[in-house]
């Protein structure tokens, strides 16, 4: 069934409607209440979910990580979110705020944020990595944040994120 049925938001034409049917089709996102929220930011549970949903959804029996984070629900409160970010804290794709001991599954994703999350998923794959381009050379003076910097690069040299019109110090488009 086409996402355009399926889904309020999503109307017939626009650019994100085969990537809306795509994810929906492999059960890597479902949207809520009818709609998709296409134009919307995703967040860092939402995001997460999606990578363990095309991980397979593995079980997780692991909480350690996950416990640690004060902003998440008990375990035992069983949230949307919570084997998606157990998994990915389980598996290094996340780790969440050390420092304050948060994860903020709530919170907006950045473009830095992505591009490390994505970079470690790929590792976690087995996949090469390697990047062989300088930072001037991908970033052409876009300011990148030290603990971003080689997940970025790789989402750089990789065509996965390109420069935008308008960012803030943060990279949010």
């Amino acid at each position: 069934m086409s996402v355009t049925n399926i889904f309020a938001d999503v109307p017939e034409g626009k650019w994100y409607v085969d990537a809306v049917q795509y994810v929906y089709d492999q059960g890597l996102m479902s949207g809520s209440n009818g709609l998709f929220k296409p134009t919307d930011n995703i967040t860092r549970a939402q995001l997460v979910t999606t990578l363990y949903r095309l991980a397979g959804s593995p079980e997780v029996t692991d909480y350690t990580l996950y416990n640690k984070f004060a902003d998440l629900p008990a375990v035992k409160d069983n949230v949307w979110y919570r084997d998606a970010v157990a998994w990915v804290l389980n598996k290094g794709v996340s780790t969440g705020d050390d420092f304050n001991m948060l994860y903020n599954p709530n919170a907006s994703v950045t473009r830095e944020q992505l591009a490390l999350f994505l970079w470690r998923y790929a590792k976690y794959n087995g996949e090469d990595v390697t990047v062989n381009a300088t930072e001037e050379e991908l970033f052409g003076g876009t300011y990148v944040d030290d603990w971003a910097k080689e997940g970025f690069a790789w989402a750089v040299a990789n065509g996965i994120i390109k420069g935008a019109e308008a960012t803030d110090a943060a990279g949010n488009i």
